[in-house]
C-alpha cells in the first residue's frame, strides 16, 4: 500500500488577522517590515502598523560612517509606504544629531492622527511649530529639546498624560502650555532649568511627578482632583545640582489639599535633609 506524502501546512499565511497584528505590534519597525518576506499574506500587513517605533537598536543595524543618511532613508520608507491612521510614533535616538529631515518627519506626521508621541534625539533640538498643530494628541514625552510653542498655540485640548524631561522651556511659557491643556490628567516634569516660581494651573490633574526639585516655589492651582504626587531624583546627581537649599518645600504641599499618596525616594529625602537640616 503506498500512501501519499503529506502536503506541508502553512501555518504563517493562515493564521487569523488579529493574530498577525498582535505580533506584528509586538516587534521593532524595522522587524515588522522585515516579515514582508514570509508569505503573501503577510507580504503588506506591517504598513498597516498603527504604531511606529524608531530607537536605538534601529540606528545601530547601520554603518557609522553613512548611519544618517541610510538611517532617513528607512524611515522615509516606512512613512512613505504606510496605510492608514498612525497613532503613535516614537522617535528615541539620543545620538542623533539635529538636521532638516527631522523637521520634515514632524510636519509629514502632522497629517496622520498622532495620539501619542514620544521623542528624543541630541540636546539642543528646536521643536517645530508643526508639532503643535497635533490636534489628536493624548499623550507627549519630549526629552532634551527647546520648547516655545507658537504664538497662534491653542493648546492641546485632547492631551491627558505629558513628560518634559531635560527640556529647555522658560517658566512663563512653561505654565501656558500646562494650563492650555485642559484635560491634562498625568505630568511629570524633569528639568536642570531654575526657576524662582512656577504656577501649575490643570484643574483635571490627578497625578503628578517631580523629578529634581528645580523651583523655589512651585504653587498647584485648582488641585481638587490631584491625588497622587511622587518626587523623585536621579540616584547619581549630587546634592549641590538639586539646589534645595532655597525651596519652599513645605509651601508646594500647601497647595495640595486633596492628596492621598505621597511617593519620595529615599536618596531625595537624605539630599534634602542633609542640605536643610544637617548644613
Amino acid at each position: 500500500m503506498e500512501f501519499a506524502p503529506l502536503q506541508p501546512v502553512d501555518r504563517i499565511s493562515n493564521l487569523p488577522e488579529n493574530v498577525i497584528a498582535d505580533i506584528l505590534m509586538c516587534l521593532p519597525t524595522r522587524d515588522a517590515a522585515s516579515t514582508s518576506i514570509l508569505s503573501k499574506q503577510w507580504r503588506y500587513k506591517w504598513v498597516k502598523l498603527p504604531h511606529l517605533i524608531f530607537d536605538v537598536t534601529v540606528w545601530q543595524e547601520f554603518k557609522v560612517d553613512e548611519r544618517t543618511m541610510r538611517f532617513f532613508l528607512f524611515l522615509y520608507q516606512v512613512l512613505l509606504r504606510h496605510q492608514g491612521p498612525i497613532t503613535k510614533f516614537s522617535l528615541v535616538i539620543p545620538r542623533l544629531k539635529s538636521c532638516s529631515h527631522i523637521d520634515h518627519v514632524i510636519n509629514f506626521l502632522s497629517n496622520y492622527g498622532v495620539e501619542e508621541f514620544i521623542f528624543e534625539i541630541y540636546k539642543g533640538y528646536r521643536i517645530p511649530s508643526s508639532l503643535f498643530m497635533y490636534l489628536q494628541l493624548k499623550r507627549l514625552t519630549l526629552s532634551a529639546c527647546l520648547i516655545n510653542p507658537p504664538p497662534a498655540f491653542k493648546g492641546f485640548n485632547r492631551l491627558v498624560r505629558m513628560e518634559l524631561c531635560d527640556v529647555i522651556i522658560d517658566a512663563e511659557v512653561l505654565q501656558s502650555l500646562i494650563s492650555s491643556c485642559l484635560l491634562l490628567e498625568q505630568l511629570l516634569l524633569d528639568f536642570r532649568n531654575e526657576f524662582d516660581f512656577l504656577e501649575i494651573d490643570a484643574p483635571m490633574l490627578r497625578l503628578f511627578h517631580l523629578r529634581r526639585f528645580f523651583c523655589s516655589s512651585i504653587c498647584i492651582k485648582r488641585s481638587q482632583h490631584l491625588a497622587t504626587v511622587r518626587v523623585t531624583s536621579r540616584q547619581h546627581i549630587m546634592a549641590d545640582e538639586f539646589n534645595y537649599g532655597n525651596c519652599n518645600f513645605v509651601g508646594f504641599f500647601d497647595s495640595l489639599p486633596a492628596l492621598h499618596k505621597l511617593c519620595m525616594d529615599f536618596h531625595f529625602m537624605l539630599v534634602w535633609l542633609i542640605i536643610n537640616i544637617i548644613m
